[in-house]
């Protein structure tokens, strides 16, 4: 599929990037739809009611939360709703996760809040930017799209720059209501974070639900409600995914499965071709040759 088929609002063909600003009422939303790239919602003024996972949560000025490719989802009972739609694709995700994915705030964005449904999302809120770092989001958002229209010399350059600002910015100040310490979801998310910096570290399920001060039963309920998966899963899911960074750059396999948390090679490489379908060294070998390492899905 050509890029301007996937971002129809596409202005430079060779940046997967776009961002949108639209003011809906009841009469003017569109219908429940989904995309092939992420979507990072920020809402700028009026309210509405966000339909995603089937159910409803309200959404207000202040709100960010992200769709991700695929997701369907919709607005309900809009009132001036002003919202900047944030396109980008996988590729440019690529680029920056890294910095940012062992920040609780990262964790919620990506990995939590899309699954949530809106029980859980009404009671610990959505994340959400206060004034002063509203108005500096809403000042960068504003100065993307001045650009795009513009399309000036540097234009690609600034906008590039200007959208790694401006998700820094959500990613490094966004909250959520209340006590979040005390939220289920924000101790989740703080663990995730936890967990994608010391990735190789002997995590045991005593030690998560103590990181998260809860039960064992409590927490491998909540995490599972919340991520999908049991808490061994996702953590052998991260360090695979670590592990095809550190193929790229180590020596060799069983130094990268060993950073990666796997002392021993034969399981290693086991457990990497039942989730890839390619072995390690095959996998190093397409990076090194310069192929783009071809793998089967990564979705749950």
């Amino acid at each position: 599929m050509k890029q301007d088929e996937i971002f129809p609002h596409l202005h430079w063909r060779d940046l997967s990037l776009s961002i949108l600003y639209f003011v809906h009422e009841k009469d003017t939303m569109p219908s429940d739809h989904c995309h092939a790239f992420y979507e990072l919602v920020l809402v700028r003024e009026g309210q509405a009611m966000h339909f995603m996972n089937g159910e409803l949560a309200p959404i207000r000025a202040g709100n960010v939360f992200l769709v991700p490719p695929g997701k369907m989802h919709g607005y309900r009972d809009a009132q001036h709703l002003g919202i900047y739609n944030i396109l980008f694709s996988e590729e440019i995700l690529e680029l920056f996760q890294h910095d940012l994915s062992n920040t609780p705030n990262y964790q919620m964005l990506f990995h939590v809040q899309p699954g949530l449904f809106s029980s859980l999302r009404a009671k610990t809120d959505l994340l959400a930017l206060d004034h002063g770092h509203f108005t500096q989001a809403v000042t960068l958002a504003d100065e993307i799209i001045r650009e795009e229209k513009h399309r000036e010399a540097g234009g690609r350059t600034l906008v590039f720059g200007e959208f790694l600002h401006l998700l820094a910015c959500i990613i490094r100040y966004a909250h959520i209501g209340g006590a979040s310490e005390k939220t289920a979801v924000y101790q989740i998310s703080r663990l995730l974070a936890e967990m994608d910096r010391n990735f190789a570290r002997k995590w045991s399920l005593a030690d998560m639900a103590r990181f998260v001060r809860m039960s064992r039963s409590g927490f491998r309920q909540q995490f599972r409600a919340m991520t999908g998966v049991p808490p061994v899963t996702y953590l052998l899911r991260l360090r695979l995914e670590k592990a095809t960074a550190l193929l790229r750059l180590s020596d060799s396999v069983s130094e990268a499965g060993m950073r990666a948390g796997f002392p021993d090679t034969n399981y290693f490489t086991r457990q990497f071709r039942a989730r890839y379908g390619i072995s390690p060294r095959e996998y190093k070998r397409q990076w090194n040759s310069g192929m783009s390492p071809r793998r089967k899905s990564d979705a749950p």
